[in-house]
C-alpha cells in the first residue's frame, strides 16, 4: 500500500503536522484517495461559483434541475 504524509491533521489529531513525537504519521491510500477526492470537489465547486457568476442562465438551469430532481425523489418516497 503506497502512503503520502498528510496535508493537516486528521479528525481528532490536534497535532500539527510539523509536530514529530516519532509515530508514524503517514496515510493510507483511501486516506489519499479521500483527500483527493475533497480537493477534485472544492475545485469544481469553485469552478461552477465563477461560471455561473460569468453566465447566470447556468445557475438558473442548476437550481431548476436541483428542483426537478427532489420533485423526482419525492415522487419515489411515496410523497
Amino acid at each position: 500500500v503506497q502512503t503520502a504524509k498528510p496535508k493537516r491533521p486528521r479528525d481528532g489529531d490536534s497535532k500539527s503536522m510539523d509536530e514529530d513525537d516519532g509515530e508514524d504519521t503517514r496515510m493510507t491510500a483511501i486516506e489519499a484517495l479521500k483527500d483527493a477526492c475533497q480537493t477534485l470537489s472544492d475545485q469544481c465547486d469553485f469552478v461552477l461559483d465563477q461560471v455561473e457568476e460569468a453566465m447566470p442562465e447556468v445557475r438558473a438551469d442548476r437550481l431548476r434541475i436541483e428542483q426537478l430532481n427532489e420533485a423526482d425523489h419525492y415522487n419515489e418516497e411515496g410523497g
